[in-house]
């Protein structure tokens, strides 16, 4: 199952054109930044942190078109904020290796300028 929304990312192209690029870059900067403190959250069980950070790289991911990456995102969110420490540290490790499958996605189709 692919991580992109073709028609998604098919629209922002016709959209924002170039940018894309740029916007792309930054989502991928923002979930890669964000992966350690959220990882520190999940190691306190610190839940509503968790829940916290999942939210914002929620709809970053749906706004690029990443929405099975959201998806995944919206299970760990709510893991957290049902305090489900084994769901947290599953739904964790499935949006880790998700992410970078659209990492890899974006890449592919020359969305990324790293």
């Amino acid at each position: 199952m692919p991580c992109l929304d073709p028609e998604i990312i098919n629209e922002l192209q016709d959209i924002l054109g170039e940018d894309l690029n740029a916007v792309a870059d930054e989502f991928v900067d923002q979930l890669r930044e964000q992966i350690v403190p959220l990882r520190a959250a999940q190691e306190a069980q610190d839940w509503s942190e968790v829940a916290r950070i999942a939210h914002l790289l929620k709809g970053s991911a749906g706004n690029l078109g990443a929405s099975a990456l959201a998806a995944q995102i919206l299970s760990l969110e709510r893991a957290a904020r049902a305090g489900e420490g084994d769901a947290v540290a599953r739904e964790f490790a499935a949006a880790l290796e998700l992410s970078e499958s659209c990492i890899g996605e974006l890449a592919a189709r020359a969305l990324l300028s790293s």
